[in-house]
């Protein structure tokens, strides 16, 4: 009795007591391991993905489907759960909706469909970026942008008079985790927080050129000139 520890082929033997005999009943009880798999690292995907690769490196106990659910403590909102889908070679493309940038959680076990054994259930992460490279506002310090400032233009002008030798540039990032950096004139880029003025900036008797450069969560740029 009690709870198997271990897959194989066992024979038992029970003694029946009772009436006017002892009898003996023998035969063999089979014990089937659990399929098991063994999950590689996810690599990060950005805001825009549909879809995520998730990698595995070893089974055992021959699975044949998976299913897949989305856990706790974060949860992706809209994931539609798989249920007892076809494995196949590495890695399981998973399909998502678009989501906000987090890090949720999953759990993934596998099945052998001959057999009908569970694993048990295997928890992993994937981790969304963000990647919004937009400003949500831009102003200079003694003049004006042209165009009006909007997120969707990169390019603008401006113009100050010859006694300006310097302008500071206040920019602000739509999104938390992105990075801004200025430059003047194809220097070297300094960092700016977002919301506060650059340091500033010297200009010369001519055309000037300052590049503000806004660096996603997940890499993507977006120069503003």
């Amino acid at each position: 009795s009690g709870t198997p520890t271990a897959s194989g082929t066992f024979t038992y033997s029970i003694p029946l007591t009772g009436g006017c005999s002892i009898v003996n009943a023998t035969g063999t009880i089979t014990v089937t391991a659990l399929p098991t798999i063994t999950l590689g690292s996810v690599t990060n995907i950005n805001t825009a993905a549909t879809s995520f690769s998730l990698p595995y490196t070893l089974t055992t106990g021959s699975p044949s489907q998976y299913s897949i659910t989305t856990g706790s403590p974060t949860t992706m909102s809209g994931f539609s759960s798989v249920s007892n889908a076809t494995l196949g070679s590495s890695p399981i493309l998973v399909s998502i909706p678009i989501s906000v940038a987090n890090t949720y959680n999953f759990n993934v076990t596998v099945r052998n469909n001959t057999s009908g054994c569970v694993s048990a259930s295997n928890a992993f992460a994937v981790t969304v970026l963000s990647n919004n490279a937009d400003l949500s506002f831009l102003s200079l310090s003694s003049s004006s942008l042209a165009p009006v400032f909007s997120s969707g233009t990169i390019t603008y002008t401006t113009s100050v008079t010859n006694a300006t030798t310097n302008i500071t540039v206040t920019p602000t990032r739509s999104e938390a985790n992105t990075t801004i950096q200025v430059r003047v004139n194809g220097g070297a880029y300094a960092v700016v927080t977002s919301g506060a003025a650059s340091s500033a900036l010297g200009l010369n008797v001519e055309a000037n050129t300052i590049d503000v450069l806004v660096t996603a969560q997940d890499g993507t740029t977006k120069q503003n000139t």
